[in-house]
C-alpha cells in the first residue's frame, strides 16, 4: 500500500469527523472496544504521510500499556506501508519513518519526564487513566518547526473511554472552546467488532458504569461534585476572565489590583513533593472578591519571596500558610526572616504561625466554602479553578477529595483564605486551627 491510496476507514459519522478534523485539540470519546487506540493510530499515519519529517509523541498512562496495546496498533497500521517506519523497543521505545520523521512512544507515569521535546503533533491514548498535569506540559511541547521555519499543524489528539468527572471532562466537555472538539461513539458503533460483543458486555454492565463503559458517556450528576454544577457553570462562563496582567513567567496571575484602604487575605498550599508538585496561593480581598494567584511548580525560596512581595503589595495582606508538612514551615520560617508584617496565628504561643488543616477542622472549612460559593458570596475569575472544584468529589469514604489524577490545591486555598476573612471580619464561629498532639504517660 502506497501514501497515496492510503484509505482511512472509519465504521461511524463519530470516528470520520475525528479522522478528518484539523482543531487543535481533539478527543474521541468512545466505549470499550469501539476502535478508539485503532482511530488514534489511524489518524497519526495520515498526519505522518502528510507531513514528512514530522516528530510525534505517544503516550499510554504506563509502559505496560503501550507495549500491550498502543504500539502494536501503531505497527499494525504503519507496517501496511512498506519499509515506512522502522519500531525500535528497550526503555525509550520509538519508531523512526524513512522520510526523517520519528514517533516518540512515552509513559505519562511521571509527567514531568515528558519535558524536553519539540512535537508537530502528540496522541494521548487511553487518556482518562494520565494525569492533568502530562496533557499540560505536552500542551506546550507542541511547536516543531519545518525547514522552511514554518509550523507543521501542531495537533494534539486523546482517545478514551471516560472514567468518572475527571480533567477530560473540565478540558473538553464542561466549556466550550473554538480549538477544543470532541467525537464520541458507542461501543456497538463499532462494526468490526464480534457478533454479540455488544450485548454480552450489556449483560454484565448496567446503569451508570454501563454508560460510561458501552456508550462513552460522563457521568454528570450533581451529587458527585461538592458545588452545585449549574453555579460552576454560571461562573465559568459569566465570572472568569483571562487575567488582567501576568508576572513571574505565568507563575503569578492578577485580576484585581490593590485598592487603598481595603483589607485582603492570602491563603497558601505549599507542595511536600520532594521538589516537585504545584504550590498555590491565593488573594481575596473582604468582599471575598478574588484578586491574585500565585501557582505553579516553583522553588520553595521563589515561592515564599512571591508571597512576600504580593502579599505587602496587597495592603499588607494576612498571610495564612498551610503548615501541615514541612514546606509550610519552611514558607513560615523564611516569611518571618524576611520579616513579613502580618502572619496568621492559629495560637498564643510564639510558634503558632501558620494555618494547620485537621480533621476536626477540614470539613467545616470545605462546608463553609462551599456555601459561599453556592451562594454567591465569593466571586472566582479563574477558571482552573472552577475546573478543580468540578473534580472535587465524595468518595467513597464519605471523604471529599480530588478525583485520580487531578488537584485540589486551588480548592483548598481558597476555603482557607475564605475562613480566615470570616475570622478577620468577626463572622462566624471561629474554628481553631491547632495541631492536635498526641502524649504518652
Amino acid at each position: 500500500m502506497s501514501s497515496q491510496n492510503l484509505k482511512i476507514s472509519p465504521h461511524c459519522d463519530a470516528q470520520f469527523r475525528f479522522l478528518t478534523s484539523e482543531t487543535k485539540y481533539l478527543a474521541a470519546i468512545a466505549g470499550l472496544g469501539g476502535g478508539k487506540t485503532h482511530a488514534g493510530a489511524e489518524k497519526a499515519l495520515v498526519m505522518c504521510l502528510q507531513n514528512p519529517g514530522i516528530r510525534g509523541c505517544v503516550t499510554a498512562p504506563s509502559y505496560k500499556m503501550l507495549r500491550d496495546a498502543t504500539i502494536p496498533k501503531y505497527e499494525e497500521l504503519f507496517n501496511k506501508i512498506e519499509n515506512f517506519a522502522q519500531f525500535l523497543g528497550g526503555d525509550s521505545p520509538m519508531a523512526r519513518l524513512r522520510d526523517g520523521g520519528e514517533i516518540l512512544f512515552r509513559s505519562t507515569e511521571k509527567p514531568d519526564y515528558l519535558r524536553g521535546g519539540e512535537y508537530g503533533f502528540v496522541h494521548m491514548d487511553e487518556a482518562a487513566q494520565s494525569p492533568h498535569y502530562a496533557f499540560q506540559i505536552l500542551q506546550g511541547r507542541l511547536r516543531q518547526r519545518k525547514k522552511d521555519n514554518t509550523f507543521y499543524p501542531l495537533q494534539m489528539w486523546i482517545t478514551t473511554t471516560p472514567s468518572g468527572l475527571n480533567w477530560i471532562y473540565t478540558e473538553f466537555i464542561m466549556q466550550e472552546r473554538p480549538d477544543f472538539e470532541v467525537a464520541s461513539w458507542s461501543t456497538k458503533d463499532n462494526i468490526y467488532l464480534p457478533p454479540e460483543y455488544y450485548n454480552e458486555l450489556l449483560r454484565q454492565y448496567s446503569g451508570k458504569f454501563g454508560s460510561q463503559e458501552l456508550e462513552g458517556k460522563f457521568l454528570v450528576m450533581q451529587g458527585d461534585c461538592m458545588f452545585d454544577v449549574n453555579n460552576l457553570e454560571r461562573i465559568l462562563k459569566y465570572d472568569c476572565t483571562m487575567p488582567k496582567e501576568m508576572f513571574e513567567h505565568g507563575f503569578v496571575s492578577m485580576w484585581k489590583e490593590p485598592v487603598i484602604g481595603v483589607k485582603y487575605v492570602m491563603a497558601a498550599d505549599c507542595a511536600d513533593r520532594g521538589g516537585g508538585g504545584m504550590n498555590c496561593a491565593v488573594i481575596i480581598d473582604q468582599f471575598g472578591e478574588e484578586c491574585l494567584e500565585i501557582w505553579g511548580e516553583i522553588p520553595m525560596d521563589k515561592f515564599a519571596q512571591l508571597i512576600d512581595q504580593f502579599g505587602r503589595e496587597y495592603n499588607r495582606a494576612l498571610v495564612g500558610v498551610e503548615v501541615n508538612g514541612t514546606a509550610g514551615g519552611y514558607i513560615v520560617k523564611t516569611l518571618r526572616t524576611l520579616g513579613y508584617p502580618k502572619l496568621y496565628r492559629r495560637g498564643k504561643d510564639e510558634d503558632d504561625v501558620g494555618w494547620y488543616t485537621s480533621a476536626f477542622n477540614r470539613e467545616v472549612i470545605l462546608q463553609s466554602y462551599r456555601t459561599a460559593v453556592d451562594r454567591n458570596q465569593t466571586k472566582i475569575h479563574n477558571a482552573e479553578a472552577v475546573k478543580e472544584m468540578r473534580t472535587f468529589v465524595s468518595k467513597p469514604s464519605g471523604k471529599w477529595e480530588h478525583l485520580e489524577g487531578c488537584f485540589d490545591d486551588r480548592v483548598m486555598t481558597r476555603a482557607i483564605a475564605w475562613r480566615m476573612k470570616d475570622e478577620k471580619q468577626g463572622f462566624g464561629t471561629i474554628i481553631s486551627s491547632v495541631k492536635r498532639l498526641v502524649t504518652t504517660c
